[in-house]
Formats: structure tokens, C-alpha cells, sequence
């Protein structure tokens, strides 16, 4: 079958729809918004990983953050070190990605970095340790590199996120009905 430009149009568009569906899911099973998701996985693939590597890390991170509200087990210790308060003003645990970012930004301020890596390793087990090279940049330099991929095209809007997963959605839909004409 000859391809024309048209079909690699499609083709091309398909594949974009199919990875914003991706990003929509992750970015909700990791309590992100699609632009913070795409984000820290720009950031997280600067060192070699992805955010959707590190989404059980951040389930442990969650889980640590229940503890630490209840002020029990290792959790509550390494938030307090940090000096970290996992709950809202008003009793509500933060979102994932709020406690991700204020993780990410009390590590990176750390002056004992054998003690800043036995942290971010306990709180995040393996996406802690590969986060290292982003912990020694400056804080600012974090939001540089987030800047860094919006200019890069690399995140989305939410609003193309949602209308290309509705794409997908759509054509996974018409192909299912095509199928079952068979």
C-alpha cells in the first residue's frame, strides 16, 4: 500500500492522540494535571527516566504522606526533616504533585548531600536516586528547565491534551464499530 501525505497525516495525528490519551491517564493515576505531568517527565527524561517510570514511586511517596499525617512510621521522621507539612491549611493531604515539587525543591536546598540521597531514596526509592543530578541544579534552574520544555513544544495545553484524547477516544471507537461490521 502506497502511502500518500495525506495518510501520514493521519497516521502522525493518531500517534499524537494516542500519546495525549497516555499523558491524560498517567497524569491522573500520578494526581497531576496533564501540564504538570509533562513537565516532570521532560525533566525526568533529562536524566534518563519518565515520569511514567517513576508513578509507583510516587504511589510510595502518597503513602509516606499518609503516614506522615498521622505522625507515625518513617514517613512522618523524613517530612519533618525536611520540614514539610503533608496536609492543607485545612486537613486535607496535598496533591502528589504539590508534595512531589516540595520534595523535589527541600532535597535540592540540602547542603549534606549524603543525607539529601538517603532521603529522596527512602521517600522515593529508585526515582529519588535518579533524581540526584536534578537535586544538584539550583532551584531556579528547575524552573528554568520546566520553561525550557514549553518553548521545546514538549507540553501541551490542557485543553489540546483533552481534545486529542478525545481523538483517540473517537477513533478507537470508529474502529471498534468497523470490526464489529465484519
Amino acid at each position: 500500500m502506497k502511502l500518500f501525505p495525506a495518510h501520514a497525516g493521519v497516521i502522525l495525528t493518531l500517534a499524537q492522540a494516542e500519546a495525549a490519551r497516555e499523558t491524560e491517564t498517567m497524569a491522573q493515576v500520578m494526581g497531576m494535571t496533564t501540564t504538570e505531568y509533562q513537565e516532570w517527565d521532560y525533566l525526568l527524561k533529562t536524566v534518563g527516566y519518565s515520569a511514567e517510570q517513576a508513578q509507583g514511586d510516587l504511589s510510595m511517596l502518597a503513602e509516606r504522606a499518609m503516614d506522615a499525617a498521622e505522625g507515625v512510621g518513617e514517613g512522618a521522621e523524613l517530612f519533618n526533616k525536611l520540614g514539610i507539612n503533608v496536609e492543607k491549611s485545612h486537613g486535607v493531604l496535598k496533591s502528589q504533585s504539590e508534595l512531589f515539587t516540595e520534595v523535589v525543591d527541600k532535597l535540592s536546598k540540602m547542603t549534606d548531600e549524603t543525607e539529601r540521597n538517603a532521603i529522596a531514596s527512602a521517600l522515593l526509592n529508585t526515582t529519588g536516586e535518579r533524581l540526584v543530578p536534578i537535586l544538584n541544579a539550583a532551584s531556579g534552574e528547575l524552573e528554568t528547565m520546566r520553561q525550557r520544555a514549553h518553548e521545546l513544544g514538549v507540553v501541551l495545553a490542557e485543553e489540546d491534551v483533552t481534545a486529542l484524547s478525545d481523538l483517540s477516544k473517537t477513533a478507537g471507537e470508529f474502529q471498534a464499530a468497523g470490526e464489529g461490521l465484519q
